[in-house]
């Protein structure tokens, strides 16, 4: 499978296909990026990695507190379905782009007792995320998260939606639009152990996954499972949301206001000023959502910020004294104490990280 590919200038926000150039592929050059019918289990410290270890997506993580970071990504790819595990120790927020022309199903298991957000809906022991391919979306997630993924190509999911509930095609467009669902918990539970079986099946017998017989029913069951949880589902309409999406659309604001600003001096004062918010808002906004004080937001954007540009082959900043100067840290002391502190390492392990990171799209 070839799809093509864009590597965006801009290493703090995602973006759509688009022309480039300079030694940035352009997305007109064809990169392949999907192995079929393989098993693949990514293992890393970096969140920066981990953001870029997903196959065909556009990600980018901030790592909210102070953690040596874990991740492990297990996936695979079948014809026009991808199916994977994540599992995170770290709370996270997260910028994400499905593939394109895609439906994204986040399901975590039965197990997960702590409750992740798509943007201001939690994704509980009852609910799924979805979300099509081809537009932005943010993710806030706890302390060791767990989450089952499930993309698959629309063509090939309305093709069998036709055969299997010809008649429901409008009430599949209703769900689509949702950024949540209520799902049948028996329904969840069967899908979550497929993907869980099909995963430790691939990686222990390789060969399943390469003959023709089994893959085609593990694609089959997976399509089938997938549209049986979709349709014995129920659209959320919960009052509450309002708020916390408030909070959310304030918090976000602050986030491209910080990126946007690298070298200005950044105050409470200020970003109530800018985002028009009181400081008690401002502070009830964070602490609801995230936990966190606005300054410590701040400063964790900024960290993360730098630990990018210390760790793309893209960053246009040589040393840690220009990446730090750039988001606006001038006592480098200090400024090593804040980023071992919030990542377990020092900004010169990072740094000479550069080249070594796979499969990144930045």
């Amino acid at each position: 499978m070839i799809a093509n590919k864009t590597v965006p200038l801009n290493l703090h926000h995602l973006s759509t296909l688009s022309n480039s150039s300079g030694s940035v592929p352009s997305i007109n050059e064809p990169v392949p990026i999907v192995k079929l019918n393989t098993v693949k289990v990514h293992q890393t410290n970096d969140v920066y990695q981990h953001a870029c270890n997903i196959t065909a997506w556009q990600q980018l993580y901030d790592q909210l507190q102070p953690n040596i970071f874990k991740g492990q990504l297990t996936e695979c790819w079948l014809e026009g379905i991808q199916f994977f595990k994540e599992y995170t120790n770290t709370s996270l927020r997260q910028s994400c782009i499905v593939w394109p022309k895609a439906l994204w199903l986040g399901i975590p298991p039965p197990t997960e007792k702590v409750e992740g957000y798509i943007g201001s809906h939690a994704i509980s022991q009852h609910t799924i995320a979805l979300r099509e391919g081809g537009s932005e979306f943010e993710l806030t997630t706890p302390n060791d998260y767990t989450i089952m993924g499930l993309v698959v190509d629309l063509d090939v999911l309305l093709s069998q939606i036709n055969l299997l509930y010809p008649e429901q095609q409008d009430q599949f467009n209703r769900f689509a639009s949702n950024p949540t669902l209520q799902v049948n918990p028996k329904q969840k539970q069967r899908i979550c152990q497929l993907i869980q079986q099909a995963l430790k099946a691939g990686q222990e017998t390789p060969e399943l996954t390469t003959t023709p017989a089994t893959l085609n029913i593990l694609r089959q069951d997976l399509l089938e499972n997938l549209i049986n949880l979709l349709f014995s589902s129920e659209v959320i309409n919960d009052k509450s949301l309002r708020k916390r999406e408030n909070y959310l659309k304030i918090i976000s604001k602050t986030r491209d206001y910080i990126l946007s600003h690298p070298q200005d001096v950044i105050t409470v004062a200020s970003l109530c000023e800018s985002l028009h918010v009181s400081r008690r808002t401002l502070q009830n906004c964070f602490q609801t959502v995230l936990g966190l004080s606005p300054y410590t937001y701040l400063k964790a954007i900024r960290l993360n910020a730098v630990r990018r540009e210390l760790e793309s082959r893209y960053s246009i900043h040589q040393t840690v004294q220009d990446a730090a100067m750039a988001w606006g840290f001038w006592h480098m002391s200090q400024f090593a104490i804040d980023y071992y502190s919030l990542f377990g390492e020092l900004p010169s392990q990072s740094l000479s990280a550069r080249g070594n990171l796979e499969h990144t799209w930045l």
